[in-house]
This record gives C-alpha cells, structure tokens and sequence, in this order.
C-alpha cells in the first residue's frame, strides 16, 4: 500500500494535470477494433490524471468524477456527376438539370464555389448560368434569378441539418445563351472550377486537412472539465 500511495504521490507533483490515453474500441458489428494512438480512429479515449486518496475509518466517501463527450463534425456526400457537356445542333438559350449533390452531417454545411467562368474558344465565350433547386423540382422556371458563372464564385449555401439528420439533396441546374454568331468549335471553362464544401463545426483537435486526429498531445483546455 505504501507503494502505490508513493507513486501516485511522485505522479501527482510531477504530472499534476495530464491527459493521458486509455485503451479503446470500436465495434464495427461484427468485432471490436483497437482505436488506441490511431489518428484515423473513430473514437478514442482519454483519462484526466489527477490522482486522488485518502484513507480513514469513515463510512462513506464521495470522489467526484465527470464523465465528457467531444462529438466532432461528420460528413457524407456523393455527386452524380462532375463534368457536364452541352452539344448544341443550332442556336438558342438552352437550361438543363446538371450535378445531383447529396449530403448528410450532423451540423450545417456550407457549399461555395471558385473557378467558375463562361466556356471559351480563346477567342468568343458563350454565356452560362446556374441555379439550384431542392430534388423536388423537375422543370426549369420561368422567373428563376439565374446566377452568372463569375458570380457563381461569391455565392453561398448553407444546409441547415435538423436533428432527424435527413440528407438535403441540391440540384444544381445550367443555362446556357448560344448566340448565332459563336463559332463552332468546342467551347471549355478554361482553368476549371471546384464546387467546396465545408464544416462549420471543427474541432480543436481534429486536424483540417485530412479530418483525423492531431499528433499533438491534447491540452486540458481544449476540453471544459472541473478539476
């Protein structure tokens, strides 16, 4: 006994607040998968070092303990489709259903845009528009504000996920204005463009970049517990 009350005493003075991970598991329905030191890990545990005892004849003893849960932002989303190619046999103004995107997260997502431009020849462009609908609408509308392709790039959507964590489809439409003086060539949106989506929820411990954990050590700061 003496030598478990000095070291937790020599702990104490050395470590006197100190994360400290514990063995942990994940059950993927059939058998448990170690999470320990894993920065891929779904789940893993750590321990709050601050060794307590005590010893007397009393009848009761009350050590205060709290139980804490740091849930980061998930995501899961697919799109059907990510190229798109118009071949116009004459000339005209032209709308279609292009991209399905599904998503699903347990916080809101915001959808942005960067690249998008008017397809080119290098010489002439031809003039391409955007608006997005939910997966309900089926015919393009007579009064829809298109958005131009450069102002594409300013735009915004942020999903508003309820706690039933339905998945919100957008259905992204085009348009297009073929004049009768574009040339007939191939017309491309010349550097591309990318369709981004971010969490609005992350973590301090989740690294941004690849949504694994961080290698660095975990401060007690970044969780709110009593000592």
């Amino acid at each position: 006994m003496k030598k478990i009350v000095i070291l937790i005493i020599f702990i104490t003075q050395v470590f006197p607040y100190l994360w400290v991970e514990k063995p942990s598991w994940y059950w993927n329905g059939e058998r448990w998968l170690s999470q320990t030191l894993k920065p891929w890990a779904r789940g893993r545990l750590w321990l709050y070092l601050n060794p307590a005892t005590d010893s007397c004849n009393k009848e009761q003893w009350e050590i205060p303990f709290t139980d804490s849960i740091s849930v980061a932002q998930w995501i899961k989303w697919s799109i059907d489709g990510k190229k798109t190619l118009w071949r116009i046999r004459k000339f005209g103004e032209f709308a279609g259903i292009g991209p399905i995107i599904w998503i699903k997260s347990n916080a809101d997502v915001v959808i942005s845009f960067a690249g998008f431009e008017n397809p080119t020849n290098g010489e002439n462009q031809i003039e391409k528009y955007y608006y997005f609908t939910n997966n309900a609408v089926n015919e393009p509308g007579c009064n829809w504000e298109w958005i131009s392709a450069r102002d594409l790039n300013n735009y915004r959507i942020r999903l508003n996920f309820p706690s039933s964590l339905e998945p919100q489809i957008i259905k992204m439409w085009e348009r297009i204005i073929v004049d009768q003086c574009d040339r007939a060539c191939e017309y491309v949106d010349p550097g591309g463009a990318t369709i981004i989506l971010t969490l609005t929820v992350i973590k301090p411990w989740i690294d941004k970049r690849s949504g694994f954990f961080k290698s660095l050590p975990i401060e007690p700061s970044l969780i709110d517990i009593e000592n």
